[in-house]
């Protein structure tokens, strides 16, 4: 009823509805109503149930209010609208799913981004990092620590060792790696909370760092699905010298994904899968593509449930390995 009496409020310069109840379908029938309200200063509708259906429909409207330059109590909305920022701060304000459609605007200027407590997801980030991805001179985001040293121009390696990285944060991560793809050589995310999704994100950026030597993903919670993204961006890093995916729980499927990844990264000299769910049907698929690391120094498969079998036929194997200098941390193997 709100929403229809709006349409006819041609005067309206403050609609405050915040702390309500309202859900999509409100915001959707009260984003009709925006298009007639042409001298609308402010609008507010935090702390309701509207979820990104309903925050699209409205925010798809807001270019039609020419005049409007508070959202959700953010002063910065005209700014983000505008487009052409340097500084951009949107936190605590509801203003995710706003920055996700206008943050575009600001791609050639944008230094610093706020976006604390605005209610972004792992959906609403994927979206943001199209955007996120063309901010060229970004160089911080607030919401994560992490930020600067991923952003840096020219970066060569990322230390993200025990970082509180999830999934969420792994989408945000992926959006901005392709910013490094021709200097990064070390990528360090172990110690840390991703999963199989924050795998899939992460991968498909990954599969761009041509010059990567060093990847660790080791101490996640990656089991088989995680792993075979793995072994899809494996395929396109002719450089890799090293691979650690320790303590995770990656079981004979993923094994038998990423052996066949391997068998082309001729360069590579240590491999880590220890600590996972392993058992004699992946040791067996690792054997049959060992005698083609020609370089392997270091192969650690310790802690898993590999039985007599698979050990005697990655033993026979790996005395065809001529480099191979320790066995499971052992370095007196050779």
């Amino acid at each position: 009823a709100l929403a229809g009496s709006v349409s006819g409020l041609s005067e309206l310069q403050f609609l405050l509805l915040s702390g309500n109840q309202i859900l999509d379908c409100g915001a959707t029938a009260l984003s009709q109503g925006l298009s007639s309200v042409l001298k609308l200063q402010q609008l507010d509708l935090q702390c309701n149930r509207i979820g990104q259906d309903g925050w699209n429909a409205i925010i798809d409207r807001l270019p039609l209010c020419t005049q409007l330059s508070i959202l959700n109590s953010c002063r910065a909305c005209s700014l983000l609208l505008a487009g052409d920022c340097k500084d951009l701060d949107l936190s605590g304000y509801e203003m995710g799913f706003a920055a996700t459609k206008f943050l575009s605007r600001s791609s050639s200027t944008l230094k610093s981004l706020d976006l604390r407590k605005s209610g972004l997801g792992v959906e609403e980030w994927s979206a943001l990092g199209e955007s996120l991805k063309s901010c060229v001179c970004l160089a911080e985001i607030l919401d994560f620590g992490w930020s600067k040293s991923v952003l840096a121009h020219g970066v060569t390696s990322m230390d993200l060792d025990k970082r509180d990285i999830g999934d969420l944060e792994a989408v945000v991560i992926s959006a901005l790696l392709p910013r490094a793809a021709s200097t990064l050589s070390v990528l360090q995310l172990c110690n840390n909370n991703i999963s199989d999704d924050g795998a899939m994100y992460l991968c498909q950026s990954i599969k761009l760092l041509t010059e990567l030597i060093f990847l660790d993903l080791s101490n996640n919670r990656i089991h088989d699905a995680g792993a075979n993204w793995i072994a899809v961006s494996l395929t396109h890093l002719p450089c890799l010298q090293k691979l650690d995916l320790a303590n995770n729980w990656i079981g004979d499927p993923g094994t038998e994904a990423i052996s066949g990844s391997l068998r082309t990264l001729t360069r590579l000299q240590t491999i880590s899968l220890s600590r996972n769910q392993i058992t004699d049907c992946g040791a067996t698929a690792l054997a049959s593509i060992l005698h083609l690391l020609i370089n392997l120094e270091k192969l650690d498969l310790k802690l898993n449930r590999i039985g007599p079998e698979g050990w005697s036929t990655l033993l026979d194997v790996l005395s065809l390995c001529s480099n191979l200098m320790s066995l499971n941390d052992c370095g007196s193997y050779a």
